[in-house]
């Protein structure tokens, strides 16, 4: 499985145990360096997702606290869907003054995107001070990063649901 961290907690869930998460705690990991592995990254953490409702059918079913945030998760691909061929066509389409899809109402979701990302980045930047660290300022990453981050990440996650729900041939993805 390429999921196997999130289908592995959720039969953990599953079979009636807690599990913990730890908001300050800091691990370092090999990120991918290039376009095409994040993408490639992308299309298995989608693909795991998926993976983890085929093997804990019965999981939404629980009462219990922690199925909240799955059922949260089960909003993450009508999300990228809707993401992918509605809002992103929709912004496209708008810059050439056709207003069919995205109007004026939805471009205020722009400024709010901003905000959100910039309270996730003020809050990580707290807990990397706690921790003696340091975050190197970079505006235009940070701007480039709410710009184009769901133009990429988005319609990568959708080609990993579908891939996962047609059963196609499965790999890491990083060589």
């Amino acid at each position: 499985m390429v999921g196997e961290d999130i289908v592995l907690t959720w039969k953990i869930l599953n079979a009636g145990y807690r599990v913990g998460h730890a908001e300050d705690a800091l691990a370092f990991s090999d990120c991918p360096n290039t376009l095409t592995k994040f993408v490639q990254q992308r299309k298995r953490w989608s693909r795991g997702l998926i993976e983890a409702f085929k093997e804990n059918p019965s999981i939404l079913a629980k009462s219990r606290f922690s199925t909240l945030y799955i059922w949260f998760n089960s909003m993450f691909p009508l999300m990228d869907i809707a993401y992918t061929f509605g809002f992103i066509p929709g912004v496209v389409l708008a810059c050439f003054g056709r207003l069919w899809i995205v109007g004026p109402m939805t471009l205020t979701l722009l400024p709010m995107a901003f905000l959100l990302n910039w309270q996730v980045y003020v809050r990580g930047r707290e807990m990397f001070f706690h921790q003696n660290l340091r975050i190197r300022k970079n505006i235009f990453g940070f701007f480039s990063y709410i710009l184009a981050y769901g133009i990429i990440l988005q319609p990568a996650c959708v080609y990993g649901y579908f891939s996962e729900l047609f059963d196609l041939r499965k790999t890491w993805g990083t060589k």
